[in-house]
């Protein structure tokens, strides 16, 4: 048995009904996106424009850099995470607390901003010989404890939170 709770209400479901339904779902699933699927994209304004996939090129260039979304509210969302960043950056830019990291020098700190949920909120932490993917790295402990301080609703936004 399986058991499926939707909207609210659980319902049991045998092991043969799950796996048929298993079944028809991978049978159903196709590469997307296909000839005339609709998507959107963030335009070079921050626009989200809804178009119709027609293999051209100007469709595979907006795939190969993952610009294409199945609904225009992931698009969205990605316009906003988008924003945030550069919010941030601005943040450093403007507080003077840019750093570009020399990865090959094991005694330089590297510090970055991570979201801790078994603390429930942003963290900072020490990278010295570990390259890790990050939005920013910043000098000092201090500076990710300001970024944190001054840019917490972006920080959500970026990390969704």
């Amino acid at each position: 048995m399986t058991t499926l709770k939707i909207e609210g209400t659980v319902t049991e479901i045998s092991s043969e009904r799950w796996a048929a339904f298993e079944a028809f779902e991978k049978g159903n699933a196709k590469e997307w996106p296909r000839e005339d699927d609709d998507f959107f994209y963030i335009d070079h304004d921050g626009s989200v424009e809804e178009s119709i996939w027609r293999n051209h090129g100007i469709d595979i260039d907006i795939q190969s850099i993952g610009n294409i979304y199945r609904t225009e509210s992931e698009a969205l969302a990605q316009v906003e995470k988008l924003k945030a960043k550069a919010r941030i950056d601005k943040y450093i830019r403007d507080n003077g607390l840019e750093f570009v990291p020399d990865w090959m020098n094991l005694d330089q700190a590297k510090w970055l901003v991570y979201y801790s949920y078994a603390k429930g909120g942003f963290e900072t932490g020490l990278y010295d010989i570990t390259r890790v993917i990050s939005p920013f790295e910043l000098e000092s402990r201090n500076d990710a404890r300001q970024v944190i301080d001054n840019c917490t609703d972006d920080l959500k936004t970026l990390f969704g939170i």
